[in-house]
């Protein structure tokens, strides 16, 4: 039994006004000084015992009238008649559980999630059978399969579950159910029915003849609206002395709030704040200028809406470096042995335009003696150029390969100095090529040389050329080159040779990387260097290994996706991770080789996951901004007539009013209201009898 309106219930409480008003009124004997009658002590001793039972029943009419006439207005039904499955029995039974973060949307007190909970945890008590709870999102545990008399560790369970925010598949927690009822069963599936979530996995379920589906659709219950953010793409840029956060924000349809706050922070600190007007196409656009972070520091973004029925998707998080500066260490190999025609003279060109976004390049030319530990600490990107390994510093030479582990980019151009072997040997662990020794091109007639051609035009690296374009490094000539073998799972080759042979090869080693060029950064083996294509080819090569995103990795992922980012110590055992909210939890540092990495996934809640700091001071904490997968905000529903053609043989599709107010459809709740008022009624007729007598 239910009540529509269970907040009028206390008002049966007024049961008590007759109660206080008969104590106050009841008659009381009195005392006469006329001679005593018999006949007449009779008469009255008669009435007194008769006023007592009517003033009695008097008193219990009038109490039940006051508790019927608050019962009827709380509107009573008695849920499940006539439609209410059989939950009981000794046959196993599966629920299925939708928890993925649309579930949040709010009716009443709660949220659909609690209401589908408790509705389990209801039926639990009146089932013999083996009992097999799932859940749809990919949460451990993420399924309970236990006798039904272990209530406390079904309970559990229940009470454990948490809302996933990546994509679910209703339909995949089906079949996972049917694994668990090889001899028949039933399965009850408590969803919000979003089309994105019964979306079709390779055709039709067939239901075999021993198991029936009932479908509870728990959104029914729900009125709401959701305006809330699809989707946010941010994009910072240097402008003079500060930065400027382009933030392009997509609204979904709902209640239409106008406007959305972009809060900025830099690190831990807040450094702007904007409101953004809705625009024609529900499209958000803002630049907000900020002050510049601490170098190395991220800026965080966060896109967020006043908070609707459907709360998940009011927020939206972005990462991305702001490094104000790019420190680049140029070690020339020949310094200065042909005035105007070196490395470092074609190379520091390349530095003289501004870059995109404003970021400055601040270079530093040095010959290889005198490259320090030091300077690497401070090296964002470190340029190698036709250098012999042996004219380095030791303490240098042997510091480099865990710069780049750290995080440092490397960047080599070879040439008749850099000694095969020595590559090999002192540089090897980090390199993602075995070099193999100096190569002359075979004459071609009428040509000097061979050209270039381009793996994959689409790669980042290769951004400026717009696929081979002219001016591209499709024009360069070699007429010598180093050869480079790419090792498997470590190198990729981005430039060929028109002879197959590699020319331009990328690889990462912990949280940097590599790129290795086969021939030299002047006109001795190459015309790259007199080529537009070479400022473009090495400013780009710079900002590829220094400010990708994250040297490491991914920044901005969807829940669910799974992340794994460069870490750079190989010996560390665990990373400790801080998610946005509840406790820390460490990952294990995983190796192979010199390369080692931290791999997740992450269910959520959203928001910006920092991994623990490095061993070496000045380097930045990873952020990893994790958004709610978009389609979770997508409220298309799927209907009975969908859902049978997906799953076909018993299905039934039933609608939950309440969690706790069991099965109804049509016919399967009466109300009980009539009866309550037709009670009233007799009640005043038997209250008008006993307060008149005569």
């Amino acid at each position: 039994m239910g009540f529509l309106q269970p907040l009028l219930l206390p008002f049966a409480a007024l049961a008590a006004a007759p109660i206080v008003i008969h104590l106050l009124t009841r008659s009381r004997a009195r005392q006469q000084l006329f001679p005593p009658i018999a006949l007449l002590l009779r008469i009255q001793q008669n009435t007194a015992r008769f006023n007592r039972w009517r003033e009695r029943a008097l008193l219990a009419v009038r109490t039940a009238l006051v508790v019927a006439l608050a019962l009827a207005l709380a509107g009573p039904f008695l849920s499940g008649v006539g439609a209410a499955p059989d939950t009981g029995g000794n046959e196993p039974t599966a629920f299925v559980i939708d928890n993925s973060a649309s579930m949040l949307a709010r009716s009443g007190g709660s949220n659909l999630l609690e209401l589908a909970t408790e509705w389990v945890q209801a039926r639990l008590a009146g089932l013999e059978g083996r009992v097999h709870l799932l859940r749809l999102g990919a949460l451990e545990p993420d399924e309970a399969s236990l006798a039904s008399s272990d209530l406390d560790a079904l309970s559990r369970f229940l009470k454990d579950t948490r809302p996933y925010f990546g994509a679910v598949r209703a339909l995949h927690g089906i079949k996972e159910a049917l694994g668990k009822l090889p001899e028949g069963g039933h399965i009850y599936v408590l969803s919000d029915l979003r089309k994105t979530s019964w979306e079709s996995e390779g055709g039709a379920i067939k239901l075999p003849d021993n198991v029936g589906v009932d479908v509870v659709d728990m959104a029914a219950v729900w009125e709401g609206a959701s305006d809330g953010v699809v989707e946010m793409r941010a994009r910072p840029t240097r402008h003079g002395t500060e930065w400027d956060l382009n933030a392009t924000v997509a609204l979904g349809p709902g209640n239409g709030k106008p406007d959305a706050v972009v809060t900025l922070r830099a690190g831990s600190t807040t450094v702007g704040r904007i409101v953004l007007n809705r625009t024609e196409g529900n499209l958000l656009n803002a630049v907000a200028q900020v002050a510049p972070p601490v170098q190395g520091e991220a800026l965080l973004a966060e896109a967020r809406l006043a908070a609707d029925d459907l709360p998940h998707d009011d927020i939206r998080y972005f990462a991305a470096d702001t490094r104000t500066a790019l420190r680049v260490t140029l070690v020339e190999g020949e310094f200065g042995s042909v005035p105007l025609e070196g490395e470092a003279f074609y190379l520091s060109k390349a530095f003289l335009k501004v870059p995109r976004g404003g970021t400055e390049l601040q270079p530093a030319i040095i010959r290889p003696h005198m490259l320090e530990a030091n300077t690497l600490k401070a090296t964002d990107v470190l340029i190698l150029a036709n250098v012999a390994l042996a004219s380095l510093p030791k303490e240098s030479l042997a510091g480099i390969p865990d710069a780049v582990r750290r995080g440092m980019g490397l960047i080599l151009f070879m040439g008749k100095r850099a000694e095969s072997a020595e590559y090999n040997e002192r540089l090897g662990a980090i390199l993602p090529v075995v070099f193999g020794g100096e190569q002359a091109v075979d004459p071609v007639p009428g040509q000097a040389g061979i050209g270039l051609t381009a793996v994959n035009w689409g790669h980042p690296l290769l951004e400026p050329f717009a696929g081979g374009t002219q001016g591209g490094p499709s024009l360069v000539r070699v007429e010598r080159y180093a050869r480079l073998q790419p090792i498997s799972g470590r190198g990729a080759v981005i430039l060929r040779l028109g002879n197959g042979d590699a020319y331009l090869v990328e690889g990462r080693a912990g949280a940097g990387g590599t790129l290795v060029f086969a021939s030299t950064a002047d006109r001795e083996w190459n015309d790259l260097p007199v080529h537009p294509a070479f400022v473009a080819l090495v400013q780009q090569a710079v900002f590829y290994l220094a400010v990708q995103g994250s040297p490491a990795g991914p920044r901005n992922v969807l829940a669910g996706e799974r992340v794994r980012l460069a870490w750079p110590d190989p010996a560390a055992r665990r990373v400790a991770v801080r998610p946005p909210e509840g406790e820390s939890f460490d990952l294990p540092v995983q190796t192979e080789g010199s390369r080692a990495w931290v791999e997740f996934a992450v269910p959520g809640p959203p928001g910006f996951y920092r991994l623990g700091g490095v061993p070496r001071d000045g380097d930045r904490q990873l952020v990893v901004a994790v958004n709610p997968d978009p389609r979770e905000s997508v409220l298309e529903r799927v209907g009975e007539a969908e859902i049978k053609e997906r799953i076909v043989g018993d299905v039934q599709l039933r609608t939950a009013d309440r969690a706790l107010m069991g099965w109804t459809t049509g016919t399967g709740r009466q109300d009980l209201t009539p009866i309550v008022l037709l009670l009233v009624a007799g009640l005043v007729a038997g209250e008008l009898l006993l307060g008149n007598p005569r």
